[in-house]
């Protein structure tokens, strides 16, 4: 529905949400701006809070300002943009666009694959509010959305040249939703598998090898 919806829409840019989220009044007016000013971009998100049923805030998703570089190799490590906050540039999107193979976590493929070839950008205003209910986090979705999520993992670490096991990959998974605990055999593990990261993009060339480590500081930072 996603592809149909926008392959048929007449407009200069497609901006996204769902029906009970609410739109700040200055979020397109921002976003719109920022693509007007900025034609090498593709696509801008921004900073969200989430909210009950009753509009009470739960908490968010927002990251300092950063450049597009370190935006791009964040999402080597979890989807740091919220798929309903974002505005697209429809003239240089993909025919493929969401893959229906990686649903419900598409909108994360989408965005390594955008960002590889074109700027991304995340306003650092919270722009957007986002409801979390019941029927965001059934247990069949959580299921879904981890094994997709996955595989998106798999695909990024495999473009990026590493040789890894499952293990690896379910601990590189792990990290990312708070699974792992964060003892010394653990942090060792984890500073091991961050070494091997960075050598491997080193050869590969696939990030900014500065802004992978400060996407790294600032992914290590939000699991606390």
């Amino acid at each position: 529905l996603l592809n149909y919806g926008i392959s048929i829409a007449k407009g200069k840019y497609i901006a996204r949400m769902d029906n009970d989220d609410i739109s700040l009044p200055c979020r397109f007016k921002l976003q719109y701006s920022f693509l007007e000013k900025n034609l090498d971009y593709i696509m801008v998100g921004s900073n969200v809070k989430t909210i009950d049923h009753n509009d009470k805030v739960l908490g968010g998703k927002w990251y300092e300002k950063m450049d597009y570089n370190t935006l791009y190799a964040l999402l080597q490590f979890t989807n740091c943009i919220v798929h309903p906050s974002v505005m697209l540039r429809k003239r240089d999107l993909p025919v493929d666009l969401y893959k229906e193979e990686y649903y419900p976590a598409e909108d994360y493929e989408l965005w390594g694959r955008l960002a590889k070839t074109k700027k991304i950008y995340n306003l650092p205003e919270v722009l957007f509010y986002y409801r979390k209910h019941s029927l965001n986090a059934s247990f069949k979705q959580i299921i879904l959305q981890r094994s997709a999520e996955k595989e998106i993992f798999r695909k990024n670490l495999l473009d990026l040249g590493l040789e890894f096991n499952e293990n690896d990959l379910n601990f590189h998974q792990g990290i990312k939703n708070g699974e792992i605990l964060f003892t010394d055999e653990n942090i060792n593990l984890l500073i091991g598998w961050l070494e091997k990261i960075l050598y491997a993009n080193n050869i590969k060339n696939i990030y900014n090898q500065k802004s992978l480590k400060n996407a790294i500081s600032i992914h290590i930072l939000n699991l606390f």
